[in-house]
């Protein structure tokens, strides 16, 4: 299992709220499908945006979000 240290190496990033050192679990998009230990991805997209479902994902025991704002 990758850290989100070595996924992002490459990658230009804002700002990290927490530790970068942990593993990242299964990767989704849709926080219907999340289940504890996985990481979310929030995406705005053109019908819904995923930031909306953060909180409800944290619920879930999502161990990691991946967003484009930080609010």
């Amino acid at each position: 299992m990758l850290s989100l240290n070595e996924i992002l190496k490459d990658v230009t990033v804002t700002d990290i709220a927490g530790s970068s050192i942990m593993s990242v679990g299964e990767l989704r998009l849709d926080s219907r499908s999340v289940q504890s230990g996985d990481t979310f991805i929030a995406v705005k997209g053109t019908h819904a945006d995923g930031h909306t479902y953060i909180s409800s994902v944290i619920e879930k025991g999502a161990r990691l979000i991946i967003c484009e704002v930080l609010s």
